[in-house]
């Protein structure tokens, strides 16, 4: 799925397990907007918006919907550094 100029997907059992989480959504490709211009890179696992969990794609899209200034997002990459990122809506 396509969002915020990314292509996300929901984080498989294996890569939360790697990182001792339980939930998160991948970034798969950065092909540009509010992903490319916060500094996300690939791969950086989404588990976080604005401290509200997200499981999947769709979660992000919902919390996403009609929010106006900015945004956090928290998530962790496969190396173990977790991350924080401000995204302007």
């Amino acid at each position: 799925m396509v969002v915020l100029g990314g292509e996300l997907a929901r984080a498989d059992a294996e890569e939360l397990k790697a990182l001792d989480l339980e939930h998160g959504v991948k970034v798969r490709r950065v092909n540009g907007g509010k992903l490319r211009s916060s500094g996300i890179r690939e791969g950086f696992i989404i588990t976080r918006i604005d401290q509200e969990r997200v499981r999947d794609p769709k979660d992000i899209e919902r919390l996403l919907q009609g929010k106006s200034g900015g945004v956090l997002v928290e998530g962790i990459y496969p190396n173990g550094m977790k991350a924080y990122y401000g995204l302007g809506m």
